[in-house]
């Protein structure tokens, strides 16, 4: 009896991602760099949002947002402005959170990987 096998097409895309962001936890400038393009490219909507003026808002906003698991939301937002964001700048600024937490623990593991004793 001869047996078949499926091919996933998406079964290796977590490794492929992990080994591009981080390689496999070798590396803690990748995920610093993609922390950084988050926090930047999170800041654009939210300038646009706030109007021309106020981009050191926006950038502050991005960044809090990307570092929320650190606790700094509560420490430099206003509970009133968030309540007020419409709801795509909501979604973005759930999405920054996620993404900031993943990379964070990709830093981490770098920087442990690096100070382990083998």
């Amino acid at each position: 009896m001869r047996t078949r096998t499926v091919a996933r097409p998406g079964f290796g895309l977590a490794i492929a991602l992990y080994g591009l962001l981080s390689d496999y936890g070798r590396s803690f400038l990748r995920p610093l760099v993609a922390l950084s393009v988050t926090a930047a490219a999170g800041a654009l909507p939210f300038w646009a949002y706030f109007g021309a003026s106020e981009l050191s808002r926006a950038v502050g906003m991005s960044v809090v947002n990307t570092l929320s698991v650190l606790g700094f939301r509560k420490e430099f937002t206003n509970s009133a402005l968030l309540d007020s964001l419409p709801g795509v700048l909501t979604v973005l600024a759930g999405l920054q959170s996620i993404t900031g937490i993943i990379f964070l623990f990709l830093f981490g593991l770098a920087v442990r990987n690096r100070f382990r004793i083998k």
